[in-house]
């Protein structure tokens, strides 16, 4: 047998069907034979030494206190589950053709794991044909990341969720930080920052690995640097180009790609995901999370038009995402279970950015137009010369969605911006959006 870290079915080589564990009757838990359900976590097992030493078989989810074991009596042998460490000692003999004996030692004799007809699985003293079993190790079918980059603040505990399939294999992934004085990382992908720097997140099954590029920043706010540059974007959205909004696709490299037109979206997106602040009802197939999603221009998307999202990377939504509906999006999303508020300044000056700030560091959305009617949105986070009285004189970080590689949009003065370089001013700011814990 391969350790304990491998998941693995059962198979009856006599009836053809796989050991199960039936909880149809809580009281009193058996085992039954089932036609092979690849969904289905009853069907997985794994072996392992329990805390008196024993090799027990258990349920391949590494929380299952319950153990396969006999009872025995004047005229059966039952099959049931018991504690973890009340159960027998199980022995897999496996013979010159690969196929395996499931066996453990009673007072009389070796009994050996065998079934009947009826499905019925119980321990015989006589091992015949319906005592023989092949063990069929389980291979992900699907092991990714929604995220292959990721910054998280200073201090602060995030969970980087996995997409893998069949899902009773996420017990067996092996979690590691490259360099453990930045970040911790759990046996269930919960990351706590405990100082600036970058460094490397792996999961681990088996020979397969997938990594993610984790930056601990210092700063109250962070984000990615574009809505356009979606193959280099960490949040991942390359895996969406088959995604559509009235059929336009969401992320491509053409011009009909409606990211290009997404900067509301995306400038919402980035200053929930400096709150932290999730999804509460959607689906992302990237990483197979249902609810709590991180918020990106996806996840934002879909909740501006109400979806919970398609369980894979293909699809069209019949609904328009470029025009943003402030409050839709507000009260989808929750920041450690409290709803969120936000307030739209239709006017105002630099004071007014500065001010907001210090309540709201984690960004302020500012809608900017030109004298001929073109708009587009940014995120400020920061003002570079707070003791500046005048207002006209103050001057901010901002983090530019039309950005295509970092060095005109993540996190630099106004001035330096993608924005600037088209034209935009301070005169075209026009309104603020900024939110709150209700």
């Amino acid at each position: 047998m391969q350790s304990d870290r491998n998941a693995f079915r059962l198979k009856n080589i006599l009836y053809g069907n796989y050991l199960s564990s039936d909880e149809t009757d809580n009281s009193v838990p058996q085992y039954i034979l089932k036609d092979i359900d690849t969904d289905d976590a009853s069907q997985c097992f794994r072996l392992f030494k329990n805390s008196v030493g024993k090799t027990v078989l258990n349920s391949a989810d590494k929380k299952a206190e319950y153990s396969l074991s006999f009872c025995s009596t004047d005229t059966e042998k039952s099959v049931l589950k018991v504690k973890n460490d009340d159960a027998e000692a199980i022995s897999l003999l496996k013979d010159l053709n690969g196929l395996y004996k499931i066996t453990v030692s009673s007072d009389e004799a070796r009994l050996y794991l065998s079934t009947g007809a009826d499905g019925s699985v119980f321990f015989s003293e006589t091992c015949d044909t319906s005592s023989i079993w092949s063990v069929e190790y389980i291979i992900p079918e699907t092991f990714s990341m929604a995220y292959f980059e990721t910054r998280v603040k200073l201090y602060s505990v995030h969970k980087i969720s996995l997409n893998i399939k069949p899902y009773v294999l996420t017990s067996f992934v092996t979690w590691t930080a490259d360099d453990e004085s930045i970040l911790l990382v759990s046996n269930d992908g919960t990351l706590c920052a405990l100082a600036g720097g970058e460094t490397t997140v792996s999961a681990s099954i088996g020979d397969l690995t997938v990594k993610c590029k984790v930056e601990v920043c210092t700063k109250d706010a962070y984000t990615w640097y574009s809505q356009t540059n979606i193959n280099d974007s960490y949040w991942n959205g390359a895996a969406l180009s088959g995604i559509k909004f009235k059929k336009r696709p969401f992320a491509s490299e053409s011009v009909r790609d409606w990211m290009n037109q997404g900067c509301a979206i995306s400038s919402v997106a980035m200053v929930f995901h400096n709150m932290g602040a999730t999804y509460t009802n959607g689906y992302d197939f990237r990483s197979g999370q249902s609810g709590d999603l991180p918020a990106d221009p996806y996840t934002v998307a879909l909740a501006n038009v109400g979806f919970s999202g398609f369980s894979a990377p293909t699809g069209t939504y019949y609904a328009d995402p470029v025009y943003t509906r402030w409050s839709t999006i507000t009260k989808a999303f929750m920041l450690n279970g409290k709803s969120l508020t936000y307030t739209h300044k239709y006017s105002g000056n630099r004071n007014t950015i500065k001010n907001a700030l210090l309540k709201n560091p984690e960004g302020i959305v500012v809608q900017m137009t030109k004298s001929d009617g073109d708009t587009h949105y940014i995120v400020i986070t920061e003002c570079i010369n707070p003791e500046e009285t005048k207002a006209s004189k103050l001057r901010f970080i901002v983090y530019d969605p039309l950005s295509y590689d970092g060095s005109d949009g993540d996190g630099v003065p106004f001035e330096d911006s993608a924005s600037y370089k088209l034209g935009y001013r301070y005169s075209d700011f026009t309104s603020f959006y900024f939110w709150d814990v209700e």
